[in-house]
């Protein structure tokens, strides 16, 4: 099955619903889209990598 929403910015989304469905611990799909390099920094602080080291990522173009 599918479940359907609306994204601020991406508008309609469709996507399938969780398959197994448990009444103690229920699925949920969430609604809602990460923009872009929304997780970039936090994704590169968990890898190690300091404030000044993204900074200089960020300023080298390789990351947005």
């Amino acid at each position: 099955t599918l479940v359907t929403w609306e994204d601020p910015v991406a508008g309609r989304v469709r996507q399938p619903a969780p398959a197994a469905r448990f009444s103690r611990t229920p699925a949920a799909v969430a609604a809602s889209l990460s923009t872009k390099g929304a997780d970039t920094d936090d994704i590169l602080t968990e890898l190690g990598r300091t404030p000044a080291d993204i900074d200089a990522l960020r300023a080298s173009g390789i990351i947005a």
